[in-house]
């Protein structure tokens, strides 16, 4: 009989801290009531969840924001499965919009609660070099500023959270971009120009605590599309701070609307990220599609 549980850790996330943390408590499950498999390249994580979900009540993802990505494409693969959540990595914002502890053993009794909450998935598609490609994203996703950010990011994983992304956005802003770029919201042209940033969130925050969609909730049957238009460098470096607490939200610059479906068409190419992970570096079309409830995860929500 397989174990009800099965964890996949990424044993580099939290600046390879994650391992010990799950250390600490891995004793709280029952004897033969857990299974843990290690990733150990990207993509992994994805094709273990897909592979095993069949045989566990709950596959749980042990890392951050982009392990619960990957997780949660796995069980879309498979058409089936619960994703749990143990919040060790870097940002941790998908598990911000749950009731999910920080410490791992309040995340644990959470587990052990027995919630089942049905959120909504996205699934994006991007051209880049003359292919195609197709992805999920469980958080958000985005082109344009906050994906050279993603880029970035990694050399400055060890401060964590927050700060880690404050340095990444620096570094960033010192080769800034605004290529141009046409934008579609359910079928409808609300956008062609310079563009800064643009994209979906299916959840409230990104980049470890960034509120770019502070109204969003994840099983709304909906995403909160934003773009920023075109700002100077002065008024970047204002509205940059006022994303941690969501005070962007009517700024000129800013477009914030509901919707299904995102189209962005960039001749000269823009990165794109999902959750943290960069899926693009130059992805001239990109569609971003909700697929309404196609996730259950095993926590009760925060918001909604």
């Amino acid at each position: 009989m397989s174990a009800k549980y099965l964890v996949i850790l990424n044993p580099a996330a939290a600046g390879g801290k994650a391992r010990p943390r799950w250390a600490r408590v891995a004793s709280h499950f029952g004897p033969g009531e857990v299974e843990m498999l290690e990733t150990s390249r990207a993509g992994h994580a994805r094709r273990l969840a897909s592979q095993y979900a069949h045989l566990h009540e709950v596959v749980i993802a042990a890392g951050g924001d982009g392990t619960i990505r990957e997780v949660a494409s796995g069980l879309a693969d498979a058409g089936s499965g619960v994703l749990g959540i143990l919040p060790v990595g870097t940002g941790n914002d998908f598990a911000h919009n749950f009731d999910i502890p920080s410490d791992l053993a309040g995340a644990v009794d959470v587990l052990f609660a027995g919630y089942r909450t049905a959120c909504d998935l996205g699934r994006v598609d991007w051209e880049e070099n003359g292919s195609q490609h197709t992805d999920y994203f469980a958080n958000a996703i985005g082109a344009g500023f906050d994906a050279q950010v993603a880029l970035n990011v990694d050399r400055f994983k060890r401060l964590g959270g927050l700060p880690a992304y404050a340095a990444a956005i620096v570094r960033t802003l010192f080769s800034l971009r605004m290529p141009e770029a046409r934008v579609l919201l359910d079928g409808l042209e609300v956008f062609a120009g310079p563009l800064l940033t643009g994209g979906a969130g299916n959840g409230r925050r990104l980049a470890g605590g960034l509120f770019i969609t502070p109204d969003a909730i994840v099983n709304d049957r909906a995403f909160d599309m934003w773009l920023i238009r075109d700002p100077a460098v002065r008024r970047i470096l204002y509205l940059l701070p006022s994303l941690t607490r969501g005070g962007h939200v009517g700024a000129p610059e800013v477009f914030i609307e509901r919707g299904q479906r995102l189209v962005i068409e960039s001749p000269a190419g823009l990165p794109v990220q999902a959750d943290g992970d960069v899926l693009a570096e130059r992805a001239v079309r990109i569609e971003i599609e909700l697929i309404p409830e196609a996730l259950t995860v095993c926590a009760p929500l925060r918001f909604g």
